[in-house]
């Protein structure tokens, strides 16, 4: 990740700002539908011991070259963080409570997996920046799996 989009992302981070785009109509509920089927591999690997952490995986639009941002609110335990697009290129990063970026288990141009232990409840950050998109507002999601006690 950019040393730029870093200083943004934590910038965002610390002052728990997050970039809010409305969705809306049944053209959008498409495009949700479809992303949220690419999570079907994340969901199977899991297996037992893992859960969804919230109902549904967040769904945000970001345009190309755009930094946006979402805080999620997480509890004490262990967790993975799952981030798809539809671009052809983002960078992404997540930001803990105490400002500094957590490391991703795997990672491409398109993906990225984090998995954390969160000793006290707090506010995360997810962050992407589009790269190389075709269209003007580019989809991407994460969504969130908790270790069952």
């Amino acid at each position: 990740m950019s040393r730029l989009i870093a200083a943004v992302l934590a910038a965002l981070c610390a002052a728990g700002a997050s970039a809010a785009h409305a969705a809306g109509g049944e053209e959008d509920m498409t495009r949700q539908a479809a992303m949220a089927e690419r999570f079907a591999p994340f969901d199977k690997v899991t297996g037992t011991q893992w859960q969804s952490a919230f109902p549904f995986p967040t769904f945000r639009a970001a345009a190309v070259g755009e930094v946006d941002s979402s805080p999620v609110m997480l509890q004490t335990g262990a967790y993975r963080v799952v981030v798809l697009c539809n671009c052809t290129k983002m960078e992404v990063a997540l930001f803990m409570p105490d400002g500094k970026e957590a490391l991703a288990d795997r990672s491409n141009e398109q993906a990225a997996m984090y998995a954390i232990d969160v000793p006290v409840p707090g506010q995360f950050v997810v962050g992407v920046q589009m790269q190389d998109c075709p269209e003007d507002s580019c989809d991407y999601a994460f969504k969130v799996y908790q270790k069952k006690n």
